[in-house]
């Protein structure tokens, strides 16, 4: 029997919970250690997973709590939301992009296809108001 290890990297914004444990772990970049058994088959080799660990280090020791797949991905979604919801109760520029559209077009030229110059006028306005840059 073969087993490998594969190892990702979650981060976390806020603190999270996950299901199944008490303890509220902080923010911060966590590893996930996932171990597979392979199975050879006649034509190819299938892996079939055995358990998935979240690597915790608090106090200079480094704890591997056993955790459920689905369980993470539900908290990194939470922790996604949150993140959303924080950055839009925060003060935001006062043009949107489709404002910029808009304004090119009542100007007579042609509308801003390309995102990247979408988002180059939306600094533009949000940094230097309805007064252009000067050259």
């Amino acid at each position: 029997m073969t087993i490998r290890t594969t190892t990702a990297t979650v981060e976390f914004v806020g603190s999270f919970k996950l299901e199944g444990h008490d303890e509220i772990l902080p923010a911060g970049i966590y590893h996930v250690d996932v171990d597979e058994e392979a199975i050879e088959a006649i034509h190819r080799t299938v892996y079939r997973r055995l358990e998935t660990r979240l690597r915790i280090q608090t106090d200079g020791k480094t704890v591997h709590r056993r955790i459920e797949p689905a369980a993470l991905e539900a908290a990194l979604q939470r922790d996604r939301v949150a993140a959303l919801e924080t950055n839009r109760s925060q003060p935001g520029p006062s043009i949107e992009v489709t404002d910029v559209d808009m304004r090119a077009k009542r100007n007579g030229a042609q509308a801003l296809s390309s995102p990247v110059r979408r988002v180059r006028c939306w600094i533009q306005a949000t940094i230097y108001g309805n007064r252009r840059p000067s050259p």
